[in-house]
């Protein structure tokens, strides 16, 4: 291999890839008091509007579960907490929803280019509880909102899921992965049979 590498066309004018972006992960935030920490506040202006990201084709189709591929990619294996809805609010209702359920459960809040993070005040059993909600736009009209634990404990963050952000999350959500998983076509019945047949 080393003689490979010494060949002269290895050398001439070659360059090492260079990664551009790098994807956001919530495994990026290393320690998520420093995140939330008031020692260092940024210069940022309270009334900037939430840019979220905006999807592409394939971004919505690793949406999917049966076609995402982060499992062969992404080297901590273990399950992460996380659940979607998507609705057709503006990026800006879907923050002050976010920022009233913080509100209500005494969570501090930081918001940055489509990422709203949300920190317990409370100290459960591994740490204070953690949450990331991150707003995509597919289009204009439709969101699809990611909300994931990134710290804390999984049995705190479920507890909180279905207690307090689904029931307050229900007007402004139009359907979550778990309506999906359980919404069934509707039987087929005679009169629908013959609907069917006379269109054809």
């Amino acid at each position: 291999m080393d003689k490979l590498i010494e060949h002269p066309w290895f050398k001439k004018g070659y360059k090492p890839a260079v990664m551009l972006g790098t994807p956001r992960s919530s495994n990026s935030l290393n320690d998520v008091q420093a995140a939330f920490s008031t020692d260092h506040k940024e210069a940022e202006e309270p009334d900037s509007p939430l840019k979220p990201v905006s999807l592409n084709a394939f971004d919505i189709i690793s949406l999917s579960k049966g076609f995402d591929l982060s499992g062969l990619f992404e080297q901590n294996q273990e399950q992460k907490a996380s659940s979607r809805f998507m609705t057709h609010k503006p990026a800006s209702a879907i923050v002050s929803k976010l920022e009233q359920i913080a509100e209500t459960e005494s969570f501090k809040v930081k918001k940055q280019d489509g990422l709203v993070k949300l920190q317990g005040s409370k100290e459960g059993r591994k740490g204070q509880l953690a949450i990331d909600a991150e707003i995509f736009e597919v289009t204009p009209s439709c969101y699809v909102v990611e909300v994931k634990k990134s710290a804390g404990d999984t049995l705190e963050y479920e507890r909180f899921c279905k207690k307090d952000l689904r029931p307050s999350l229900k007007d402004i959500c139009w359907s979550t992965q778990a309506e999906e998983k359980n919404a069934s076509l509707p039987p087929l019945t005679p009169s629908s049979k013959s609907i069917t047949r006379n269109a054809i």
